[in-house]
């Protein structure tokens, strides 16, 4: 019987057929599931095998089949079916495209990751940015899309277009799949959304014409084109576009406004947004709002161009990693699993890089890597080894650095002398460090002995910029051993060049610390680093009850060695009275240049004047003794002023005032070879 609205009641478990548009289909459990709208009832077909259900979405459909009713547990009906025992009883009637009228963009939404059917659509919008011949991005009131064609889409930037297509997830929000163009008119591109990179962050943005201020970081090229890399208040993102000699052109630290399409980049293991990028479709989207400085520093610009390479190549490897992931779709959830991993590292190597762009220490960046190491080779834990840094010391000795985060302290204590004793013989040409298998012989031996059974390990060395040796990164195997040792090998080679910058950066701002608060000549504290510590001793003092002195101390006869003897005779003679000076004092106290040939001791916890006396004599002493200067003999003297506190001053400047008051009253016609001293308050 031919089905109708009427006689539906009556069509139970009878043979029958209906005609009317599929609006949804699916498969499940290796069967075709189609709804199909009849008169004012949806029906469901079931089909016993799979079919082309793409080519049937939107089509008018005749089907002949057995006729149910569906029941709920109360036996009431609730919809009804029909059976169809082969695909050749079901028949497309009309061929053509549905017309429903078009939705909002924001609507698609509803079409979560858990539906399992096939949605199509239409939208109206504008054309914002067309990033292929056959991938454009479409804005409505609402939100936007990326809409992706099976051939050409045939649109411009600012054309009022339809397009329907079919719904499908996106990494982060809908997109519109083999899609097709119904209609097109001329019109303009809309205001761009002004954004910052926290509102980018927020995830609101997604798929949007978007505009954004920037400074430019670098410039690099790609098969698809020009990537640029951008800097926000210190955090880094990407904008990709068509090559353009433009770009090359730019400086720089360049202000830049970008106009494009906002991506969201999504971390699928913890489902929060990790990023975003820009895409922008012309070299008309890039304004400079002011060009960058050309001048820079020669150590800024060898540590920028160390980050920017490293950044470099850190994405050039993803890019590589990501289109082998893609060539390899005959398995699926193998490339799926090695993709999330990937993010989650390239989340954890951008940690790091933030740790050492601020200057941590570098435990601190190296304890987050060696974490993100471990995760990458399953089944392993990540030890890092730094070289000694002349600030740890085991036994008397330098020690290396390990960050363990998974080994018990208890081991790490125990490895740490063998990794030290490597790293040393290796520096001091001892040990060149060549046989990677015996190293890690000798620190799964030690391992053994504390009761952590490895059954295998694996080492790579890192060096710094200038060759020198920066450490160990090694990953112990619980277990396994792992069936791919080249991705083992990949990923302890990128954690090596990770070390290799925290420890080239360490280095060079711990130089740049030290110089700006040390006397070139020297090497003594400055007067500012001397400045700082008076301030210090005077506060200790206050809140202890305590006395302290400062000697002011003041080279006579200095001028004439350098008339007489030259300045490079004047400069090794200060190298030499600074260290006779040092020597005189304690490890605690502060000496520091603070002049051409001036000198100021702060000699704490020195309770009364006899004890300033004495300090002062040893200091006199000290120059008593004749200088060798390339073999001539040189004598000088010293005046030495001091100011003790509380009695000759609360403050810093008063002390300083009284204590050069004092030297300078020393300094009266005598034998060269004579020294003296006196103190604030007038000579003793």
């Amino acid at each position: 019987m031919n089905l109708s609205q009427e006689n539906m009641a009556e069509a139970d478990s009878k043979w029958c057929r209906i005609r009317g548009v599929v609006h949804t289909a699916r498969e499940q459990d290796g069967r075709t599931i189609l709804e199909i709208g009849a008169g004012a009832s949806d029906v469901s077909i079931q089909l016993p095998v799979p079919v082309h259900t793409e080519q049937l979405l939107d089509r008018e459909v005749a089907v002949t089949g057995v006729f149910g009713v569906l029941f709920n547990d109360r036996r009431q009906a609730i919809g009804h079916q029909i059976f169809v025992p082969s695909p050749q009883f079901l028949k497309v009637v009309d061929a053509g495209i549905g017309q429903s009228d078009p939705v909002t963009i924001v609507s698609l939404q509803r079409y979560g990751p858990n539906t399992d059917e096939r949605h199509s659509v239409a939208v109206s919008g504008t054309v914002v940015s067309k990033s292929a011949e056959s991938t454009v991005f479409i804005e409505d009131s609402t939100a936007g899309i990326q809409v992706r064609g099976t051939g050409p889409l045939r649109v411009s930037d600012g054309d009022r277009v339809s397009v329907r297509g079919f719904v499908t997830n996106g990494d982060y929000s809908p997109v519109l799949e083999h899609g097709m163009v119904i209609s097109r008119s001329l019109g303009k591109l809309p205001d761009p959304y002004p954004i910052t990179m926290k509102s980018a962050l927020d995830g609101h943005y997604d798929s949007e014409y978007v505009v954004m201020k920037a400074n430019l970081a670098a410039v690099r090229s790609s098969p698809d084109g020009a990537i640029l890399i951008l800097n926000d208040n210190g955090k880094l993102f990407e904008a990709f576009g068509p090559s353009s000699a433009k770009f090359n052109a730019l400086r720089p630290g360049s202000e830049l406004e970008i106009r494009g399409v906002c991506r969201i980049l999504v971390d699928r293991t913890r489902h929060s947004v990790a990023g975003f990028n820009l895409i922008f479709d012309s070299q008309r989207a890039i304004s400079v709002l002011q060009a960058g400085p050309w001048w820079d520093t020669r150590k800024i610009t060898w540590a920028l161009f160390a980050i920017v390479l490293v950044s470099a190549l850190a994405s050039l490897w993803i890019m590589l990693l990501r289109q082998k992931v893609e060539t390899k779709t005959g398995e699926l959830q193998s490339s799926v699993q090695a993709k999330r991993k990937a993010q989650r590292f390239d989340v954890a190597r951008n940690q790091v890089l933030e740790a050492i762009a601020r200057n941590a220490p570098p435990p601190e960046s190296m304890e987050h890597l060696a974490l993100a190491v471990q995760e990458q080779v399953e089944g392993s834990v990540c030890a890092i080894a730094m070289s000694p840094d002349g600030k740890s010391f085991l036994d008397g000795k330098p020690s290396a650095v390990l960050i363990a985060p998974n080994l018990s302290e208890d081991l790490q204590r125990q490895m740490l002398p063998v990794l030290s004793a490597v790293l040393m013989n290796a520096i001091e040409g001892a040990g060149p460090l060549q046989n990677d298998t015996d190293v890690m012989a000798s620190v799964l031996e030690t391992a053994g002995r504390a009761g952590m059974d490895f059954c295998d390990a694996d080492v790579v060395v890192a060096f710094s910029g200038g060759g020198e040796l920066a450490g160990l990164v090694m990953v112990f195997f619980q277990d396994t051993v792992p069936a791919d040792p080249d991705n083992v090998a990949r990923i302890l080679q990128s954690a090596s060049r990770l070390v290799s910058l925290a420890r080239d950066h360490w280095y060079m701002h711990e130089r740049l610390v030290f110089d700006a608060r040390h006397d070139a000549l020297t090497g003594l504290p400055n007067r500012t680093v001397a400045e700082d510590r008076l301030e210090q001793a005077l506060a200790r003092a206050h809140r202890r009850k305590q006395m302290f002195a400062i000697l002011c101390i003041d080279l006579d006869g200095f001028k004439a060695v350098n008339d007489n003897f030259g300045h490079h005779a004047g400069d090794e003679l200060l190298r030499v009275v600074s260290t006779r000076l040092r020597g005189r004092i304690r490890h605690s106290d502060t000496l520091a240049r603070i002049g051409g040939d001036e000198f100021l001791a702060i000699i704490e916890d020195c309770n009364g004047d006899a004890a300033a006396q004495s300090v002062g004599e040893s200091l006199v002493a000290s120059l008593q003794e004749p200088f060798n200067l390339e073999g001539k003999t040189i004598s000088v003297s010293g005046s030495i002023g001091i100011a003790m506190y509380p009695t000759d001053g609360k403050h810093a400047a008063e002390l300083k005032r009284n204590a050069d008051q004092a030297m300078y009253r020393c300094i009266v016609p005598r034998r060269v070879a004579e020294a003296r001293f006196a103190f604030g308050r007038g000579s003793r």
